[in-house]
């Protein structure tokens, strides 16, 4: 059970689907997000708690629309990127960065990236614990750490959860 404020500041409770904690959103989305560099009309994502594979989409959506460097996501917007979302499968990608050293970084998370077939590559925290399990779009990828390709992984049907440890 999660508890929210809604914006009459009403406590609302909810259930979420156990995948959608598996989202992260890459550090640049966030950033273009909070500074503001484009908009977004959020009212794209009402009425979707209760269809959390279509709130799925929309965050995929959302990302790819970020990293296209769209100005504005309304509704309009991303439904051209929402076909892409609705028809892409998803796995778990697990990383495991415990003995690795990143010299200059204070605090228990490290930083890594992902890179999608020939996308851009997306920056990462790993939680406390210095792993990270995410929920990711079937493809070829690479990871990055310290500014070096560490590994290179396919995440398909045949191949749905990864696990990566790095030394």
């Amino acid at each position: 059970r999660l508890e929210f404020l809604d914006c009459r500041k009403e406590v609302q409770e909810m259930t979420m689907a156990r995948f959608l904690l598996f989202i992260d959103l890459p550090e640049e989305t966030l950033k273009n997000l909070v500074r503001e560099k484009m908009r977004v009309d959020y009212k794209v994502f009402i009425n979707l708690k209760d269809n959390p594979e279509r709130f799925r989409d929309h965050i995929f959506a959302l990302i790819d629309a970020v990293a296209d460097r769209v100005e504005k996501v309304d509704r309009q917007v991303l439904t051209k990127y929402i076909p892409e979302a609705v028809n892409s499968q998803y796995g778990f990608y697990t990383v495991d960065l415990s003995t690795t050293l990143q010299w200059g970084v204070k605090g228990d998370r490290i930083g890594f990236q992902l890179k999608r077939n020939k996308g851009d590559w997306m920056t990462y925290l790993t939680d406390t614990n210095k792993t990270k399990t995410m929920m990711v779009k079937y493809g070829n990828y690479y990871l990055r750490v310290n500014n070096k390709v560490r590994k290179a992984f396919i995440l398909s049907q045949r191949n749905q959860n990864v696990k990566n440890v790095i030394r």
